[in-house]
């Protein structure tokens, strides 16, 4: 459950009010209640729902701003649990939204996650987010793919860390990236390997020995790859001269190979 326009339920001190006004062709108005937009009305929000509930947030409900969701072991527990926070939203003078009132579930959809009594686990519709994503061609997608994927980071099976996100964020392109985002990039071998990866890990976990056969399958990744696979030691630049230049960006990594390795 959660609250009806829960930002406009926070009423502003009259002294107050004048810090809100905006001008309009009908003149100069300002808010009688905490608008969206101001730099602390989450905090205000988030400090209004701390003091509401104080002592149940550890036994009886979850609040994050103004999503409430009400927990319980037994029918019994839970049915007090409601009680509980229905008095305390009417002591304080809250109203709900009903159209989002979800009674007597199993598992829910909270804050981007499946909550039930089994745990935490990924939410397909936010998943679907990862799957429909399209190939990034300017530097600004670029960059906010891997952010994307890190959301679900702690639900990656143990084994599938890789230096796929760190390939993207640190993908090097033309002087002119660095100040216009919305510069095109060149979506070459290493580049297209380490997104599909990156997006695989995310939506459908690979093990260690997936990610190693699809990096083993880029020319670029390959030869380094394979020295840190059958030796511990970095080899020399005198070595990798004869490589590409994009083999030679992976030789600066040397160090995050292992991950994809073991």
């Amino acid at each position: 459950m959660d609250l009806k326009s829960g930002y406009w339920q926070v009423e502003i001190q009259p002294e107050d009010r004048e810090k809100t006004a905006f001008t309009t062709g009908k003149g100069l108005w300002q808010f009688k209640v905490m608008p969206f937009g101001l730099c602390n009305t989450p905090a205000t929000l988030d400090r209004l729902m701390e003091t509401v509930f104080r002592g149940l947030t550890s036994e009886a409900c979850l609040v994050y701003l103004d999503d409430i969701i009400i927990v319980g072991r037994t029918f019994e527990e839970h049915l007090n649990n409601i009680r509980k926070v229905f008095k305390r939203l009417q002591k304080a003078n809250l109203k709900l939204s009903p159209k989002k009132f979800r009674f007597f579930r199993k598992e829910v959809s909270y804050l981007g996650h499946i909550i039930s009594a089994d745990g935490v686990k990924t939410d397909p519709e936010e998943i679907k987010a990862v799957v429909d994503w399209p190939r990034p061609e300017t530097v600004h997608d670029l960059r906010s793919f891997p952010g994307l994927c890190t959301f679900y980071r702690h639900f990656r099976r143990k084994g599938t860390s890789h230096g796929n996100a760190d390939a993207l964020s640190r993908r090097p392109c033309k002087e002119s990236c660095k100040q216009y985002t919305n510069a095109q990039v060149k979506f070459g071998m290493d580049t297209n390997i380490s997104f599909k990866v990156l997006t695989s890990a995310t939506v459908d976990p690979w093990s260690s020995c997936e990610i190693q056969k699809a990096q083993l399958e880029d020319p670029a990744i390959k030869p380094i790859l394979e020295k840190k696979l059958n030796s511990a030691d970095r080899p020399s630049l005198l070595e990798i001269a004869p490589e590409s230049h994009a083999t030679k960006r992976y030789w600066a990594l040397w160090d995050s190979l292992p991950q994809v390795g073991k």
